[in-house]
């Protein structure tokens, strides 16, 4: 996928977010994509079951699912979409190089998920 085909996919899903109550973020890397939605849960649900149906997508992971959140990481957020490979930061790129590590190395179960959700915060906050 290409920076023009990602930015309108990250447009189109912002617009159908924002009418749907949710929020989070989209960020791509090296072919990978990580996804966060944060939203009332039957319209969460309803997006991810979209995603799993499209052919265009293998190997989906949930990571996490959580019911009976009072508040969101991302409230500002409808779908921010970030592309680390577009990226000429060097922090960007360290974190590139993090993250696949991770994701090849199936180290998720390993790192705690408030640690994990301090790091990704740290990564979507950087200008």
């Amino acid at each position: 996928m290409n920076e023009r085909e990602l930015r309108s996919l990250g447009e189109a899903a912002a617009k159908k977010n924002q009418q749907n109550s949710i929020t989070g973020f989209l960020m791509v890397s090296g072919g990978l994509f990580y996804q966060v939605l944060e939203g009332p849960e039957e319209k969460v649900d309803e997006i991810y079951a979209a995603i799993a149906a499209d052919d265009r997508h293998t190997d989906l992971l949930m990571l996490r699912s959580e019911g009976n959140v009072t508040g969101r990481l991302f409230p500002d957020w409808s779908m921010k979409t970030i592309n680390l490979d577009a990226s000429s930061n060097q922090l960007l790129t360290n974190l590139v190089t993090n993250i696949r590590a991770i994701m090849n190395h199936n180290y998720f179960h390993v790192i705690s998920s408030r640690t994990f959700q301090l790091f990704l915060t740290m990564i979507l906050r950087t200008p």
